[in-house]
């Protein structure tokens, strides 16, 4: 469709124009040698251990609800008062049985990786609404569906940038969803989200970047983001509030 190829060159054209920034940077006096690169990979991984496939698995549920508590802080900012915020973290933790602990490593990567998609747009909000209304969506075919829309964004190869829009995704459907009521939804989303890491090949590809804490090196300041993450916006919205108002959240 016509929509879907608008939305994946874009990804690819924002990616490709911040490859060429960075190639211009490397020709200045700021070239980064290999020896950097290595030293960054280093203090990834102090150690220097292998990191696995499924440590990587482990730790995306933690991750992926601090980011979800960081995305709301940031939006509510200057709008909200911080007991708003407490009580949104409570039905976060509340979602899972780990205890998430603000100071531990997966919650800093979580925020971090917030701030990188801090930034919403809704430029391809008609083109993903169009999509969406082409797609067959019922409770019984809601992962495949999640999954038909997440892999558009890893059309073209895996990336941290790519990585940090799904979780986008992710959290625009869990915002949308608590905001209507509906209990008990975020378990569901977590599980989308560390199925579609471990099932496409995303979960190897951060095991061989140094894990989910070699994403503590990506900057914050990338001309693409901001029409990435309105990719997931658009596409949560339509996708999700369908499968709420048949129920499929409810149970």
């Amino acid at each position: 469709m016509s929509s879907t190829i608008t939305i994946a060159e874009s990804l690819e054209n924002g990616e490709n124009n911040d490859e060429q920034e960075e190639a211009n940077t490397s020709r200045s006096q700021f070239r980064v040698t290999r020896a950097q690169v290595i030293r960054r990979q280093l203090s990834a991984n102090p150690a220097h251990l292998p990191v696995s496939e499924q440590e990587v698995i482990n730790e995306t549920s933690s991750i992926f609800r601090s980011f979800v508590v960081e995305s709301y802080q940031a939006e509510r900012d200057g709008g909200i008062i911080a007991e708003e915020v407490r009580s949104f973290a409570d039905q976060v933790q509340s979602s899972s049985n780990q205890t998430i602990t603000p100071s531990s490593p997966t919650s800093e990567i979580g925020r971090h990786l917030a701030q990188l998609g801090d930034s919403y747009s809704v430029r391809f909000q008609n083109e993903f609404r169009l999509m969406i209304t082409h797609l067959d969506i019922n409770p019984g075919t809601a992962y495949r569906t999640f999954a038909g829309v997440a892999r558009r964004l890893f059309r073209d190869g895996i990336s941290w940038r790519r990585i940090v829009t799904l979780m986008a995704f992710g959290y625009q459907i869990a915002i949308d969803v608590m905001r209507s009521g509906v209990q008990g939804f975020l378990s569901r989303i977590c599980n989308f989200i560390v199925r579609f890491i471990s099932g496409e090949h995303i979960a190897n590809w951060i095991a061989r970047q140094g894990g989910w804490r070699a994403a503590r090196y990506e900057g914050l300041a990338s001309p693409g983001w901001p029409a990435i993450i309105g990719v997931a916006t658009a596409a949560a919205a339509s996708v999700f509030g369908v499968l709420w108002l048949s129920g499929y959240f409810r149970e």
